[in-house]
């Protein structure tokens, strides 16, 4: 079995890292953009589209009204299509998917979706993909869901909204997970020119009209994407393992929409800061962490932010209390556990004190190990990416496989070479 050896060749990192454009954004832009030319409004141009492979799924799948459609793992284009297909009359569409996609939930969104007129059936294990979809007019009105498994199913319902034959109110429970990815939404469907706004009280409520203003003065309109706060949080896993570190990152601000931007808070508490600056964020690691006493960080909205953070703070020995990681069980893999064996067997103390918590603690095991461990990422590229980064800190760093970056962060590799930092196959 072929496997892949990570080396870093340098402690202190000094370099200029470009990142993607934003997944998330570029997703979201890709269905509105769509929606948008169904409702005859002027076009919009979307710049600095991601690259990534879900990306690609994306742009793909939304050319088509008929067929066959390989989802492969992409959470985001399953939920996100499974809505466009529903609402789209005329379409006649599976969409497929690969064995770790046919575990993870859709049931919430298609009982919704159903719920207001749609033809979506499951072809193999009910509540499971892969799924049948035959596009019809949705009635929309006032409907309730849970937002507890992913955010995803509401952003999905969200934007689609606008081709349904009345406004839509949706009712969400308070147990929302990641709901900065519906603030995302939210703020995108605004600026992108539809009727839409959330109460918090007495509980959070989504109210969408099907109505549409687009600013004629402009034309056409153009959407310029992030880049990716979620890939900016492994630069700072980089930073923060290293002894010095000052990595310019073009194109991201600290005043993102993305949620994930909060990365730049939490990673003071590391000893890595940020400093805006023109076109870009500047983040260096030259202080002790702020950390002194065991502390929490919920992660509730920022599930993704997970795998750098607590890799670090393992590797480090900084002591935190990790929680809101429920919603990790159903990501590309089982991350909460990923990372509690994983890191366990690379020597650090990891607890899991509660259920979808972990604890990060001080630790007195050297660094160096002797020993190759072979890391299982099971095709999961953050759990590539946060895994790799660790060979700052420890050798014989072996990783089952490599290429899933391609899903959210192409030129990883390309990027952290720059950073001295090298994958090699091996046997």
């Amino acid at each position: 079995m072929k496997s892949w050896k990570i080396t870093a060749s340098a402690k202190n990192l000094d370099a200029i890292i470009n990142l993607p454009g934003s997944k998330s954004l570029s997703n979201r832009a890709l269905i509105l953009q769509k929606i948008i030319s169904k409702i005859n409004a002027e076009p919009i141009v979307i710049q600095n589209l991601s690259d990534a492979d879900d990306t690609i799924i994306m742009q793909e799948a939304l050319d088509k009204t008929k067929g066959i459609i390989d989802i492969k793992n992409a959470g985001t284009c399953m939920r996100f299509l499974t809505a466009y297909f529903a609402a789209t009359p005329g379409s006649e569409i599976i969409l497929n998917c690969d064995a770790r996609m046919k575990e993870r939930p859709i049931a919430g969104l298609v009982n919704v979706l159903n719920q207001l007129g749609a033809n979506i059936v499951y072809l193999e294990k009910e509540n499971f993909p892969p799924i049948k979809i035959t596009g019809s007019k949705l009635t929309g009105g006032e409907i309730s869901m849970e937002a507890h498994e992913t955010s995803q199913f509401t952003s999905a319902i969200m934007m689609v909204a606008p081709l349904m034959v009345n406004p839509l109110i949706i009712n969400l429970n308070n147990h929302i997970s990641s709901f900065d990815y519906i603030e995302m939404t939210h703020r995108m469907m605004q600026q992108f020119g539809f009727q839409i706004s959330i109460q918090n009280e007495p509980n959070y409520q989504i109210i969408i009209n099907n109505t549409f203003s687009q600013k004629s003065s402009i034309s056409p309109l153009s959407y310029n994407v992030e880049a990716d706060w979620s890939s900016a949080a492994f630069i700072y896993e980089a930073a923060a393992l290293s002894e010095t570190a000052n990595i310019f990152l073009p194109k991201l601000s600290k005043h993102s929409k993305q949620g994930d931007c909060k990365i730049a808070d939490l990673m003071l508490n590391l000893g890595v800061s940020t400093t805006e600056q023109e076109d870009g964020i500047l983040i260096e690691k030259n202080n002790d962490p702020l950390s002194i006493a065991p502390k929490e960080i919920n992660l509730i909205h920022n599930p993704d932010l997970a795998p750098p953070l607590i890799s670090a703070a393992a590797a480090l020995g900084l002591p935190y209390m990790f929680s809101g990681l429920a919603s990790l069980k159903v990501k590309e893999s089982n991350r909460l556990l990923n990372l509690k064996q994983v890191l366990r067997n690379l020597g650090y103390t990891i607890e899991e004190p509660e259920s979808d918590c972990l604890k990060t603690a001080e630790h007195i095991k050297s660094d160096k190990n002797t020993e190759p461990i072979l890391i299982e990422t099971e095709n999961d590229h953050r759990m590539v990416m946060c895994f790799a980064l660790l060979a700052l800190k420890k050798e014989n760093i072996l990783l089952s496989e490599v290429g899933s970056v391609e899903k959210s962060f192409p030129g990883f590799w390309e990027e952290v070479r720059k950073l001295g930092i090298v994958a090699e196959e091996c046997c």
